[in-house]
């Protein structure tokens, strides 16, 4: 359930996770980040924030990285939005 995995990821310190524990990271686009030397969620969350947090950049980032969809993009840049109003 998406929207499980969403509150899962934004309640949970970020820690070691997988990059596929990202919401809208699922195992096709986890394998690519993995093998572009992103295999942790807080790698990915480094990225966000290296943008300033820039909704556009992230997003086109995936889409460059991955080929990510629109929702997909969407589903992790509001994770990693959220995990950081509530974590830092």
């Amino acid at each position: 359930n998406l929207k499980n995995k969403h509150q899962g990821f934004v309640s949970e310190p970020m820690g070691n996770r997988s990059v596929r524990d990202v919401p809208g990271i699922g195992p096709a686009h986890g394998r690519t980040l993995e093998e572009k030397g992103m295999p942790r969620a807080d790698q990915l969350l480094g990225d966000y924030l290296k943008r300033g947090r820039d909704q556009g950049q992230f997003k086109d980032n995936l889409k460059n990285t991955t080929g990510a969809n629109a929702k997909q993009q969407r589903d992790a840049y509001n994770g990693m939005r959220e995990w950081t109003d509530n974590n830092m």
